[in-house]
């Protein structure tokens, strides 16, 4: 009887250790499920956050894309563009070289018009030398032309003052004496010769002018 107490202490005492041990284990499965779960949350968010980056990592990836074929078209416009001022510079290149070509032509005529222009200023003084000499001998010519007419004058003067005089004469002769007709004769012709020495000087001096 001694022996089953002993037994019976002894499987209680051994129930009592497993009981102790599977309280153990439970609290033990109990934090490792706890650590599950904590894992699986840190798993869940970390697929969200894996999403989240394959996301931003999309969005990325499609800038960049747009960012290349937006380089793409900038550098076709720029090839574009120095293209089409190579050939305007290419064009102004031509022009200069025409502009060049057509200055060493026009310095040539630039030359010849140089020539002409000379000619024709020598023409002109020229010209303006044979006028101021027309002018002076103009000048001249009416210069003597008024002594000639005052010559005349004092000429035709003269002749009315020798006729005058010869007709006061012979009208006292008339009233003194009787004239005979060749006395009268003589005196005419006097008072002719008179006038025909003016009318020879007139036609000199005229002749003169």
């Amino acid at each position: 009887m001694v022996t089953d107490l002993s037994a019976g202490e002894e499987l209680k005492k051994e129930c009592d250790e497993l009981k102790g041990v599977l309280k153990e284990k439970e609290s033990r499965v109990g934090d490792l499920v706890k650590e599950v779960e904590g894992l699986k949350k840190v798993k869940a968010e970390s697929e969200a956050r894996l999403r989240d980056l394959e996301k931003r990592i999309g969005v990325l990836e499609m800038k960049e894309i747009e960012e290349r074929n937006k380089r793409i078209r900038v550098e076709e416009e720029l090839r574009d563009t120095i293209g089409e001022k190579d050939r305007e510079i290419e064009g102004f290149r031509n022009k200069v070289e025409e502009l060049e070509k057509v200055a060493g032509e026009k310095k040539h005529e630039s030359v010849d018009w140089s020539a002409e222009k000379l000619s024709l200023q020598k023409a002109l003084k020229e010209s303006e030398e044979k006028a101021k000499g027309f002018e002076s001998k103009n000048i001249r010519l009416r210069e003597e032309a008024v002594e000639t007419e005052k010559k005349i004058k004092a000429l035709n003067e003269k002749a009315v003052e020798i006729v005058d005089r010869d007709l006061n004469g012979i009208q006292r002769e008339r009233h003194e004496v009787k004239l005979q007709w060749p006395i009268v004769a003589a005196g005419a012709g006097s008072t002719v010769a008179v006038f025909g020495a003016a009318a020879l000087i007139y036609v000199y001096c005229s002749k003169q002018r």
